[in-house]
């Protein structure tokens, strides 16, 4: 039986959001939704925005629910109907090291959905521009999201909103909001 709460994981590539929301589902059982996977088409694009935030509304009005990814904008429902936003904000060498560990583990397995070192190169470069914000401002298309835009998108939520927080204060403050609105 799993507890009824719904959870919003957000931050940056290397953040830890996939980490966080494994071990919130090992806690309670609830259903983990990974918007890396579901926010893009087999050719490697975004699904149109329409449909993107036609799935985020279909998240949002399940009963319980944890979705994580690095995203604003089309992710609004989930936002506003999360008992808990938590956002992860670490340091730019922790987010690139995480990074390069988790190309290279899944290189060596040959599971790769984006293998080769340039793709890796390239890919560390706009996590460096996430993360200084030099990507222009975040469009409804979310290809230029930054580590302030997802500051921004949050802080509007600031009565649910954990900042690096552990899986124990993520589940007593969902456990705790939850409970208030049965």
């Amino acid at each position: 039986m799993s507890d009824p709460v719904r959870i919003y994981v957000s931050g940056l590539p290397g953040s830890g959001k996939t980490t966080l929301a494994e071990e919130l589902h090992a806690r309670s059982g609830v259903p983990v939704f990974t918007l890396d996977e579901l926010a893009w088409d087999e050719d490697g694009g975004f699904l149109p925005y329409d449909e993107r935030q036609a799935l985020s509304e279909r998240i949002a009005a399940d009963t319980a629910w944890i979705a994580e990814g690095g995203f604003v904008k089309w992710t609004r429902p989930l936002l506003e109907r999360a008992h808990v936003v938590a956002v992860l904000d670490v340091p730019l060498l922790t987010a690139w090291s995480r990074v390069v560990k988790r190309h290279v583990r899944s290189a060596f397995r040959r599971e790769n959905p984006r293998p080769g070192w340039w793709r890796l190169v390239r890919f560390l470069r706009s996590v460096l521009r996430k993360y200084r914000g030099t990507y222009p401002a975040a469009t409804q298309d979310d290809a230029a999201v930054s580590r302030a835009a997802i500051m921004e998108e949050a802080s509007e939520f600031w009565d649910k909103l954990l900042v690096n927080p552990s899986p124990d204060e993520v589940m007593a403050l969902a456990r705790a909001r939850a409970a208030s609105c049965r």
